[in-house]
């Protein structure tokens, strides 16, 4: 409908929209199709794109503009902050999709804190004006990087107040395409930490993908995420960098990359903390299984993030990845293992073990018993299998079920991780 004017377009859509007119004029047919014989899927659809087309402010005239006048890069309306769609010039790239595919729960020892100082909020208008970051390694900072950023552009008196940033200071400083590739080079292949990690992720990756360099790969860590975890609203207001640097009494600059790097990097050492309390207190043989079947599944291919080990209040400790894969008892006299009901004696060959009666409580045929914790490398097999049968349940599970995604999550961070 781009040849229409708004209030025709506002027209269509209020009038036809019920039988889908918008879609067909859009040559959208199978969405046309649905809304005709739905009622515009049941006038829930319908609302919702009058609802659109009334905050949608382009005109023909725009359009036509748009299509005369050369831009190096554009921005969805509906995806400002998600999607860079960009002329033949620089390659077309989903930023929440990268983020996606990097995006981590786990929290490392050895990191580089992240942060950017923008232009604005737009990932395809906006610039970066500075980029900083502070390596750790054993939460022990090793070396630190920081640019002043030249955008080629005017700030507004907006970001000079939030910053403290001049045109002045920016008007003899490298540019991104410049500063990119030391910043690569830079954080290597360490997690990086940020706090609203999303942002500072995507707009990093659009400044690479406008400098053509290869999107990064790192694994990225969200303090905000963290920090919602291990902190409740009764001791912080929200969680905003600013508010856990006057709650940590920081003495912290705002609103600049290099600080708020050290501010990020001091909340994320205390949720680090947080989780370590809460992990359970696991003897030297349960920490041993657990490193041993976290180099079974490695050495089958198979990832590990998800393993954890819990200890049950029978001082029995669960092997899992969110179902547990197995059971292993080692404190007291008798030591012994227990896979699920499903595993008989005929399943595996168990001939170098002693097979026991379980208890009435224990959901298995039978306890496999053992001397010392490496003979779990004799049930390679199983191990490999049981976690493959779990791991399907478990997928399964965060597919399907609407809270599975949020409930794996607070999974992954619970427990004791290798």
């Amino acid at each position: 409908m781009d040849k229409y004017s708004r209030n025709g377009k506002i027209l269509i859509t209020v009038l036809g929209g019920w039988f889908g007119l918008h879609h067909y004029l859009n040559k959208n047919y199978k969405m046309g199709v649905l809304y005709t014989f739905t009622f515009g899927c049941f006038y829930i659809g319908w609302i919702i794109d009058i609802v659109k087309v009334l905050k949608d402010k382009t005109t023909s005239e725009d359009v036509q503009m748009k299509e005369e006048t050369p831009i190096k890069n554009e921005v969805n309306n509906n995806s400002i902050n998600d999607n860079v769609t960009i002329n033949n010039e620089v390659p077309v790239i989903d930023l929440s999709a990268e983020y996606q595919k990097v995006k981590t729960l786990d929290m490392p020892k050895d990191y580089v804190t992240i942060d950017v100082e923008t232009t604005g909020l737009d990932f395809n208008n906006d610039r970066i004006i500075e980029i900083s970051a502070i390596k750790y390694i054993n939460n022990s900072e090793v070396d630190s990087f920081s640019y002043l950023v030249n955008p080629n552009m005017k700030l507004s008196e907006t970001i000079i107040r939030i910053t403290g940033i001049t045109n002045e200071d920016l008007i003899d400083k490298p540019t991104i395409d410049e500063v990119l590739p030391k910043f690569i080079n830079f954080i290597e292949d360490y997690t990086l930490v940020a706090h609203n990690a999303s942002y500072d992720f995507k707009m990093i990756t659009a400044e690479c993908n406008r400098s053509r360099l290869d999107v990064i790969k790192n694994k990225v860590a969200d303090t905000l995420v963290f920090a919602k975890r291990y902190y409740s609203k009764k001791e912080v207001e929200n969680y905003k960098l600013e508010t856990f640097k006057k709650y940590f009494n920081l003495d912290y600059q705002s609103h600049r990359a290099l600080a708020d790097c050290y501010t990020c990097a001091y909340l994320y050492q205390q949720c680090l903390e947080k989780y370590k309390e809460s992990m359970p207190q696991l003897n030297d043989d349960e920490v041993k299984a657990l490193e041993i079947v976290k180099d079974i599944l490695q050495k089958n291919n198979l990832d590990t993030s998800a393993l954890r080990g819990f200890l049950l209040s029978s001082n029995v400790l669960s092997i899992s990845i969110f179902y547990s894969i197995f059971k292993i008892k080692c404190r007291g006299k008798l030591k012994y293992i227990l896979f699920d009901s499903s595993i008989t004696e005929e399943s595996y060959d168990f001939s170098n073990f002693e097979l026991a009666a379980p208890s009435k409580s224990e959901n298995s045929n039978f306890r496999i018993l053992y001397s010392d914790v490496n003979e779990l490398y004799e049930l390679e097999k199983i191990i490999v299998d049981e976690y493959l049968k779990t791991k399907n349940s478990a997928d399964y599970y965060i597919k399907e079920v609407s809270s599975g995604k949020r409930n794996f999550d607070d999974y992954l961070l619970t427990g004791y991780k290798i």
